[in-house]
């Protein structure tokens, strides 16, 4: 694969087993709390955070990922990955985003889902108070495939190291995912006593703490840059 475009219809293809396996296995599914998850999700996905020398934005919509990969079933985490990756690519956009963006996000999310759930649902078994450790690694893995693959397809177009765009993104989001992870943790913890209001509690948490994450991200710089800076989205294809 020597361009991006070959390297996102790979991930179309895996992104789209991921979705044949989960309607093989649809699980009963809860109304009310899936449509909580996926209002949350949106209204996420569109609160954006620009990161300090990253011409691209992250959204806040991996928290509400995380969470669900503990309370939501397979078919139903990416479901709401691809809304997910639906809105952050369409709703309040600086630029419309080009077909080969849309779909490496949606792909993306759907594999860094399935990747938590996965992890997460191994380790469903442990002790009560061993949960913590089953978000931890559920969230270390969405961060890696989701980093990962972002740098993968930014190497291919911009013909660099995939080890240092990499670390990039790592010393440049690590802190922001450690946040996202705590405040992912925090509703999980209450949801089991607030039940169903916890959604409506969540989003308006995840509102009045999006200008802190801003702050936050604007006023710690990545520990290492490379030559030239990467955009979270891929970048257009390339013309000869």
């Amino acid at each position: 694969m020597k361009t991006p475009e070959s390297f996102v219809v790979v991930l179309c293809g895996m992104a789209f087993v991921m979705i044949a396996c989960a309607a093989i296995n649809v699980a009963p599914v809860d109304g009310n709390r899936l449509l909580g998850f996926l209002i949350a999700g949106f209204l996420a996905s569109t609160a954006k955070i620009r990161v300090l020398g990253l011409t691209g934005t992250y959204s806040l919509n991996f928290i509400v990922m995380l969470a669900a990969s503990r309370e939501l079933p397979f078919a139903e985490n990416l479901l709401l990955a691809t809304v997910c990756a639906l809105s952050q690519s369409m709703v309040r956009a600086l630029h419309r985003p080009l077909p080969i963006q849309i779909a490496f996000n949606v792909a993306n999310l759907i594999l860094s889902s399935a990747g938590a759930v996965l992890v997460s649902q191994l380790l469903v078994e442990l002790p009560k108070d061993w949960q913590l450790l089953r978000l931890i690694a559920s969230g270390a893995v969405f961060y890696a495939i989701n980093t990962g693959l972002t740098s993968m397809v930014l190497s291919l177009a911009q013909e660099g190291s995939i080890d240092e765009l990499w670390k990039y993104w790592q010393t440049s989001t690590i802190h922001f995912y450690l946040l996202g992870c705590t405040v992912a943790g925090t509703w999980s913890l209450l949801s089991p006593h607030v039940q169903g209001k916890s959604t409506l509690l969540f989003v308006g948490f995840l509102w009045w703490i999006q200008p802190l994450l801003r702050a936050h991200m604007v006023s710690h710089p990545p520990f290492f840059r490379p030559v030239e800076a990467a955009e979270h989205e891929v970048p257009p294809p390339s013309h000869p």
